[in-house]
């Protein structure tokens, strides 16, 4: 019996660490510019963490969503779908600003 509890340990550690492992990376991860359509506005950095969206110096607490090349961006009441063009290179759609395009600035 004293064999089998440590044996149980170890095939639930593994079995706890293999499914860790099989998450998938979430391709937001990192700095993105947003890319201006006019030369005097400014274009913004947005950070995306494991958990958090940083824009400028503000922090929102975040869930994402992952499906094919799309990946939805939920905070409190709002959600973003960001859409993959390429690795470095997204864009959403904004209702006062049409489509927002953004380039990786730091992965």
């Amino acid at each position: 019996m004293m064999t089998r509890i440590p044996l149980i340990s170890f095939v639930f550690l593994f079995s706890t660490l293999f499914t860790g492992c099989n998450e998938p990376v979430n391709p937001l991860i990192g700095q993105w510019q947003q890319l201006s359509s006019s030369p005097q506005a400014s274009s913004q950095i947005i950070e995306f963490t494991p958990s958090t969206m940083r824009i400028n110096d503000r922090a929102v607490t975040v869930v994402y969503q992952m499906r094919d090349n799309k990946v939805r961006v939920s905070a409190s009441k709002s959600a973003i779908i960001y859409e993959f063009d390429d690795v470095n290179s997204i864009h959403y759609e904004d209702e006062k600003h049409g489509t927002i395009n953004l380039i990786r600035v730091k992965p």
